[in-house]
């Protein structure tokens, strides 16, 4: 069967041209699971999910069953800042800021025994102390931004002891932190001064400052890097929107700002990226509270939009499964397990097939008497011998 991406086709003798599929994600709540949640970690191969309850222990939730199947006392009860786990799936790493928990530290846990192994102090902060940590990709290290700072910790995951500091020359208040899939740098983001910090992950310098146009005042807490590396979002907390950098090691662009993304929401929080790198997640919390979807797919005629929204009272932060299709919402009594659908995708879902003289055409849209859209499909017979060639229609169907 041969596959046909028409730019043009001949329907009823007049040529039209055939529509683009705006995508958009169908978001379903599909079970709710009797937590009460903060941050979130979930393990490579989606089975478990780590769920920071309150400021007194750990729920370690069965996502077959979506029931809480261990509890893991924090050590001291405090409120988590940060949290991420190692790519192996074996531990989970949480930060815990003096203000709220008596000490700046991180505390480490031991996914095989479901317990806290050990405690890392994080010294000589005398401000904010540890906000987000990211991990490297060969799960050597951990970076740690340090909110009243200009620097970053650097944790040897082997040892769990502080092995390094990187000062953010250019960079003020570091909050959020992500790590290119490949491992060679760490985006941070500034709060103060709304720049990026780039560094590098081999030297432990800083590469390059990014200016970012959104200004400072509407504070960016949250960034994240697309699997494919391409692509950095920071989600801005007062303004609604999602800034763009280019991440992109061949791009001629790579470290500059290449765009704003504008969302339904004046207060964006935790932000996270689908893995098939087709969606962005991000935590809303204005009124009401939301999860809000933006499409990432390059090849969508909606790129870089918003297509899909949920409420979620108290959302929190969310998590999504190794195949896309899954996300966990934490906030309020309870974390709210969302199935995801997009639907109409890309250009792609519109390829027109042809065999034995036979066309398929799933797509077509064209205009009514008052400007309405009608969607088609529409199947055709090849005429033979015919100059120029020719189709036959015998079929047509309303979508």
């Amino acid at each position: 069967m041969k596959q046909l991406n028409l730019a043009l086709v001949l329907l009823l003798g007049i040529w039209l041209i055939p529509p683009t599929v705006l995508a958009e994600v169908n978001l379903t709540q599909i079970d709710t699971i009797a937590v009460s949640g903060g941050g979130m970690a979930l393990t490579p191969d989606g089975s478990k999910l780590y769920v920071v309850s309150g400021s007194t222990n750990i729920s370690v939730v069965d996502t077959e069953t979506n029931t809480v199947v261990a509890t893991i006392p924090l050590l001291v009860n405090s409120s988590m800042m940060g949290i991420a786990m190692t790519p192996d799936g074996r531990y989970v790493y949480l930060l815990f800021d003096k203000r709220y928990s008596g000490s700046n530290r991180v505390e480490v846990v031991d996914t095989s025994t479901n317990s806290i192994i050990t405690t890392i102090p994080i010294n000589g902060v005398s401000a904010f102390g540890p906000s987000r940590v990211a991990i490297t990709p060969d799960g050597n290290e951990a970076y740690v931004t340090i909110r009243g700072s200009t620097k970053v910790v650097v944790i040897s995951i082997a040892t769990n002891t502080v092995v390094g500091s990187i000062s953010l020359v250019g960079g003020d208040t570091p909050v959020g932190i992500a790590i290119t899939p490949d491992g060679s740098r760490a985006y941070v983001v500034n709060r103060s001064n709304s720049t990026v910090s780039v560094i590098d992950i081999m030297t432990r310098t800083v590469m390059t400052t990014i200016p970012v146009s959104i200004d400072p005042y509407e504070g960016s807490t949250y960034v994240a890097i697309t699997p494919n590396g391409n692509k950095a979002y920071i989600a801005y907390s007062k303004s609604g929107l999602i800034a763009v950098i280019d991440t992109n090691s061949a791009s001629s662009s790579i470290n500059q700002e290449i765009g704003t993304i504008s969302t339904t929401s004046t207060d964006l929080g935790q932000i996270t990226i689908a893995p098939n790198g087709k969606m962005v997640f991000v935590v809303s919390h204005s009124t009401p509270n939301e999860i809000l979807v933006i499409d990432a797919d390059p090849s969508s005629p909606t790129f870089h939009t918003q297509i899909g929204r949920v409420e979620k009272i108290g959302a929190y932060d969310i998590v999504v499964s190794p195949n896309s299709s899954v996300a966990y919402v934490s906030g309020g009594e309870t974390i709210s397990v969302i199935g995801i659908e997009r639907v109409g995708n890309s250009t792609d879902d519109c390829w027109a097939t042809y065999e034995n003289g036979n066309l398929h055409i799933p797509c077509i849209k064209v205009f009514g008497p008052f400007g309405e859209e009608l969607h088609f499909e529409a199947d055709m017979q090849y005429e033979p011998l015919s100059e120029p060639m020719s189709f036959q229609v015998t079929g047509v169907k309303a979508k």
